[in-house]
């Protein structure tokens, strides 16, 4: 057995690990079965591939990091890929078609939606879960294709495009009870296609042609239908996610010299350029619900993509650089697609020097036993498990459940203490 004694505002040690705290209430004793434990420090990891692929990148992860979705090249074209940290990758099958790529998940995971190709070679909208396997999704009346981008929060929400019966894309959104709507297009324009949809499912947005024919970023509500959110001074733009508020919006649009640039938009200050690693281009993927974190792909100084991470207190930054450490010799980070809510997890895809494929990579960007995300393992992280200590259940972002075994126990505090005072 272990004991950590918290005694008044005294310093606690826990046996050997030199953890301390100062707590100003109370005495509480509490003595843990010791465990292995892991080393406290972020990490990265590689997806790999299936069975007879040789490249994948990951589209989207779960609010907890425990789920990545996305696509894996294998003959003859894309398969769809579902990881776990249990099971690894797997394959969620096909419609009978040659090609199926998974672009968005729920934030518990069980929900996982895209396109597969079916027997007679129609691109078909999927939702999926563990019960069911691939569902079809139905397209618009008289259309022949869809596809499905992105899902809300809670699963209940699906968005994408359909062809309609003149066979033009327009952007859809598939509502709990299975029925299809369509979301229109800008005045005086013929197409349109949904990209993403806002955690509560109220706001959705991706591009649309206007009536001269160019594509336009879009913002969609019930409430003021679709928005055209313009450019940054060129002729294209789209918008790949929006804030959970719907408020903040996020994508990439071409400039007056027709580069693309990512872009952060809200109502107040209009499409904003977030600059670049260095490059002439950047792309915004994906954006966290309080529209605070973006993370997308930029060219460098040589002019080669990489991913990014935009904060409004820092900018844009090369994940590459910041977490050098994490990577083998020649291994790179070329985009990231996707970030969960509280900013912890990053997926995308890059090159994997060991295994020497272009791979999907899952990105955790917290120190174990960080309960709270601010980088330092301390008082703050060793009280959110103490007070949520006996719980059960794992929520998307229950992070006092530090090892995701569905109970906040004396495995989770030893992790705080063992690891306590660390980036500090």
């Amino acid at each position: 057995m272990r004991c950590a004694w918290i005694l008044g505002t005294a310093r606690v040690s826990c046996g050997k690990t030199g953890a301390f705290s100062r707590l100003r209430h109370g005495t509480t004793v509490i003595c843990l079965s010791l465990v292995i434990l892991p080393a406290s420090a972020q990490q990265l990891l590689w997806l790999g591939v299936l069975p007879d692929g040789f490249q994948s990148g990951a589209w989207d992860v779960s609010a907890d990091g425990s789920v990545v979705v996305g696509w894996v090249s294998a003959p003859p074209l894309f398969r769809a890929f579902r990881w776990t940290r249990d099971e690894g990758m797997r394959d969620p099958g096909t419609f009978g078609g040659v090609s199926t790529e998974a672009y968005g998940v729920s934030w518990d995971g069980a929900v996982m939606v895209g396109y597969s190709v079916d027997s007679q070679d129609r691109m078909r909208a999927f939702r999926w879960t563990e019960a069911t396997g691939l569902e079809d999704l139905g397209t618009l009346p008289g259309g022949q294709w869809a596809a499905a981008a992105d899902i809300s929060a809670d699963g209940s929400i699906i968005v994408g495009w359909s062809a309609n019966s003149a066979g033009l894309s327009r952007a859809v959104r598939w509502l709990p009870d299975g029925q299809i709507e369509e979301l229109g297009t800008l005045a005086g324009g013929t197409s349109s296609e949904a990209f993403a949809i806002s955690p509560d499912g109220a706001a959705i947005v991706g591009r649309a042609r206007n009536a001269a024919s160019q594509w336009r970023a879009f913002l969609w509500t019930a409430e003021t239908g679709m928005q055209d959110l313009g450019t940054l001074g060129g002729t294209w733009s789209e918008a790949h996610d929006a804030s959970a508020s719907g408020q903040v919006v996020a994508g990439r649009s071409r400039d007056s010299s027709g580069r693309w640039r990512a872009f952060r938009w809200t109502a107040e200050t209009g499409m904003q350029d977030l600059g670049t690693l260095g490059g002439r281009e950047a792309e915004a993927r994906n954006i966290s619900p309080d529209g605070a974190i973006i993370v997308g792909r930029s060219r460098n100084s040589a002019n080669r993509w990489r991913a990014f991470r935009w904060t409004i207190t820092g900018g844009m930054e090369n994940l590459e650089l910041t977490y050098a450490d994490l990577l083998t010799n020649g291994s790179e980070l070329w985009e990231a697609t996707a970030i969960s809510p509280d900013g912890r997890y990053i997926v995308g895809w890059g090159y994997n020097a060991t295994s020497q494929f272009d791979e999907a990579f899952l990105l955790d960007t917290w120190r174990t036993g960080d309960t709270n995300g601010d980088g330092c393992i301390d008082d703050a992280d060793l009280l959110a498990v103490l007070f949520a200590f006996g719980t059960t259940g794992s929520p998307p972002t229950r992070h006092e459940d530090i090892n995701k075994d569905g109970i906040v126990d004396d495995a989770d505090l030893l992790t705080v203490l063992f690891n306590f005072g660390d980036g500090c």
